[in-house]
């Protein structure tokens, strides 16, 4: 492949300077060094810690020398009108645009301002095709203004003499950890290059998921093919270690933006991809990056740029679990098989008291809602204390807290589901019922419905203490059919005491639950919860992967089928119920063994009727093809008692 990093910044004979020589103030060459810092043998360290590759060709028909004249005002008209670029607005995790120039040199900011957002889209438009090809969706989080939606280009002037370009931006500001920057930089005699991050550990924590690093475009070689090699270098890729790696950042099996024989001694590129996948990523997805790494492979055990915080998923979901099996335990990782993160990242747990505990989902700082269950055999129901982002504004924290019948804090395990909506297909809505006793509102924040894209559709009508009507518009149409779908509900915020989902089911074009909330003593009280409508989905949002519910109504029965319209398996199987003692129950959810790959999923439990039972999970595991889920019923004293009761099971 011929599209390429190139020289460093910076003049001179013989061989081409790299970015050490010019945009960094020192490299080294020395072995011990190189290890220390991470980098390949064949990589140079740079004094900030990054790596980066030597000296690359330019491609065909550009030449470093001589500047790219900017678009037309047409094209770029054009370009804007195509542009598909997210609004991502000036905060969080954001990819800058910032021209660059010398003192003393011409300001072309105002003759190119338009190519370089033109530019910039066109690396979004690679990402985005890029991802399509694993059916997934990948889009740049470029700085964007709050007010146009227009990327923004900053512009800087740094002193001369050529060089040092890095440190001379670091030390105008441009040193935030929440940027990679692509730089045009102007009047040097380079094409392009750019620090790789050198971390292979998959998810949140790998350092390429942070800033300050640096792309640099030359204005011989400005353009959308140069700057999106470039970019995807920052967040991570190539690393020496993947399947058809070179050892300086690129790889060999083209067609392939990252492909090409970067040095004399590499062998002959594989041509593997046809000529027009070249200027998208990944001949084959399976080196550096892809939406849907196969369990297993290097992708799913190695750093996947594809999941690089500066990427935005588009209209894929961010969903996260957890069971959290050590209640007294200081802090700990859950067992591998009940835990799971989209993002690639560990879920941790940490225990700040008597039945207070706080679970991370790193990765995940987007908006959400989370649920929780208690899990054993002893009468403890759990709440959602709070949620929302924190640590370095990347994480999702989900404080649960632990009662007892009476509303004392108790150490309890539990299980806590999370999702962070987007998918715009089937029946799901979720939210947070945030204002207890206001007569009726559209709660202003986590209020999601995956039949439109207007925001706070959801409504909520307070029909007395402790009853709430939940109004789902669009969703009634599917409920009113062969399958009615399910429902959840946690209480949420300071309370002891507990909610649960008593009814549900289609009001012309809407769907309608009731939910019903008490004191840890019984009464009704009105208290804020969370809430989750899933209809032939998981209880996640999710149409892949493995998935069930049942409504339990017959709750003196021996053994029977639940309703076929409240009941729903994703392997195409009749879930069954037993009962095997007052209050205890065996949910049989048949054929999901056989798509566990390796996980054990998650299971979120609530009563169903409007009396005074709370049901939570005694345990689950999987039984031959089947998962088999045990549930436990307690009046609000705490004595078992027969009870209808909702179940979810996701993975």
């Amino acid at each position: 492949m011929l599209v390429v990093l190139v020289a460093g910044l910076g003049g001179g004979t013989g061989k081409a300077p790299s970015e050490t020589t010019a945009v960094q103030a020192t490299a080294t060459s020395d072995h011990h060094d190189h290890m220390a810092a991470g980098c390949p043998p064949d990589l140079q360290v740079l004094d900030d810690g990054e790596c980066t590759h030597g000296p690359d060709p330019a491609p065909p028909g550009l030449d470093p020398s001589r500047r790219v004249p900017p678009l037309t005002a047409a094209e770029a008209d054009a370009a804007a009108a195509a542009s598909e670029v997210v609004c991502a607005g000036p905060t969080g995790n954001r990819i800058q645009v910032v021209y660059v120039r010398y003192e003393g040199s011409p300001d072309n900011y105002a003759a190119y301002r338009d190519s370089f957002r033109a530019w910039a889209a066109g690396v979004d438009a690679i990402f985005h095709e890029s991802a399509a090809e694993t059916g997934g969706v990948r889009r740049a989080l470029f700085v964007t203004s709050a007010s146009t939606c227009e990327i923004t280009v900053a512009r800087h002037t740094i002193p001369g003499p050529a060089g040092d370009v890095t440190n001379k931006l670091k030390a105008q500001g441009l040193d935030r950890t929440d940027r990679k920057y692509l730089v045009f930089l102007d009047d040097d005699p380079f094409c392009g290059t750019a620090g790789v991050p050198q971390d292979e550990q998959p998810g949140h924590e790998n350092r390429a998921n942070r800033g300050p690093t640096f792309a640099y475009a030359g204005n011989g070689c400005w353009g959308s093919d140069v700057a999106a090699h470039e970019v995807l270098h920052t967040i991570g890729g190539v690393h020496t270690s993947a399947p058809h790696a070179t050892p300086r950042g690129h790889c060999r099996d083209d067609h392939d933006r990252m492909c090409y024989r970067d040095a004399p001694d590499i062998p002959p590129l594989f041509q593997w991809c046809p000529q027009g996948h070249e200027r998208l990523f990944d001949c084959n997805h399976d080196d550096y990056f892809s939406t849907a790494p196969a369990p297993g492979s290097y992708l799913a055990t190695h750093w996947n740029t594809a999941n690089s915080v500066f990427l935005d998923r588009g209209s894929q979901s961010s969903w996260a679990y957890v069971h959290a099996e050590r209640p007294t335990t200081a802090s700990y990782t859950p067992r591998a098989d009940r835990r799971f993160n989209s993002s690639g990242a560990t879920n941790t747990l940490t225990r700040s008291g008597v039945g207070a505990y706080r679970v991370r989902i790193p990765g995940m700082s987007a908006g959400g809602i989370p649920h929780a269950t208690a899990y054993g055999s002893s009468p403890t129901h759990c709440t959602v204390h709070g949620w929302g982002p924190g640590g370095p504004g990347l994480d999702q924290l989900v404080d649960v807290r632990c009662f007892t019948p009476t509303g004392t804090p108790t150490d309890s395990q539990f299980t806590v589901g999370f999702v962070s909506p987007r998918n715009r297909f089937g029946s799901y809505a979720n939210l947070w019922a945030s204002q207890p006793s206001t007569p009726e509102y559209n709660p202003p924040i986590f209020n999601y419905n995956s039949t439109t894209t207007t925001p706070a559709v959801n409504r909520i009508q307070r029909a007395g203490v402790g009853v709430y009507l939940v109004w789902l518009p669009g969703l009634g149409p599917a409920a009113g059919g062969p399958s009615a779908g399910t429902a959840i509900a946690t209480a949420a915020g300071t309370t002891t005491g507990w909610c649960r989902a008593s009814g549900w089911g289609a009001s012309g074009q809407d769907v309608v639950a009731v939910v019903t909330c008490r004191s840890a003593a019984g009464a009704p009280a009105d208290t804020s919860f969370t809430f989750t409508y899933a209809n032939q989905l998981s209880l996640l949002g999710l149409p892949g992967g493995r998935a069930a519910y049942v409504l339990a109504d017959q709750e003196t029965a021996a053994s029977y089928t639940p309703d076929a319209r409240r009941q729903y398996n994703s392997s195409g199987e009749v879930n069954t119920i037993r009962r095997t003692g007052v209050g205890s129950y065996t949910v049989v959810l048949p054929g999901l063994k056989d798509f566990a790959a390796g996980g054990e999923g998650n299971v979120q439990i609530g009563a169903e009727d409007q009396l005074r039972e709370r049901c939570q999970v005694q345990a689950w595991s999987p039984f031959g093809d089947d998962i088999q889920v045990y549930v436990r019923c307690f009046t609000h004293t705490g004595a078992p008692t027969d009870a209808e009761f909702t179940l979810a099971f996701s993975s």
